[in-house]
């Protein structure tokens, strides 16, 4: 910016960039609103500029193989002292019953503590087709509400 009268008059003068727009990556965004339940509930989500990467099915999330950006966030409350510590996570669904942590995308909410905010992104990369859900672990006679619970993945990488 150029002063021209020093206090009351402005020339603007910068270049404004010229060439292509930039990739618009594929992303998926999951709204977990509020859950006081095992499973974390999906209240809404969006997808976008998707060529089936994505597909969002009973509190499910389908994901293509890729590398993907995830980011996993919320926050944790508990309405009373507990003994066993309690985890929310990313999990993929190995069927018969089992799954496993995503990323080590977990959040430990100790002994003694009430509330928790959480967030954490990485990149991952997932070589086949996989099946991903939030849930808590809660071993303790407590009820534990997961609020503004998101979880937002973006392509960025095809395999």
């Amino acid at each position: 910016m150029i002063s021209i009268n020093h206090d009351s008059e402005y020339k603007i003068d910068f270049v404004i960039p010229q060439g292509p727009p930039g990739p618009n990556p594929p992303v998926c965004y999951i709204d977990y609103g509020v859950s006081s339940n095992r499973f974390l509930t999906i209240k809404d989500y969006k997808i976008f500029n998707s060529n089936g990467e994505f597909s969002v099915s009973n509190n499910n999330i389908i994901v293509e193989p890729g590398t993907y950006e995830i980011t996993f966030c919320g926050r944790v409350d508990v309405n009373n002292d507990f003994e066993s510590p309690i985890t929310v996570a990313l999990h993929e669904d190995l069927g018969s019953g089992f799954s496993q942590i995503v990323g080590d995308m977990s959040f430990v909410l100790q002994k003694g503590t009430k509330l928790m905010q959480f967030s954490e992104t990485k990149l991952i990369t997932f070589n086949n087709k996989k099946t991903l859900m939030a849930f808590v672990s809660n071993n303790n006679a407590v009820t534990v509400t997961v609020s503004m619970g998101s979880l937002i993945l973006k392509k960025v990488l095809t395999s």
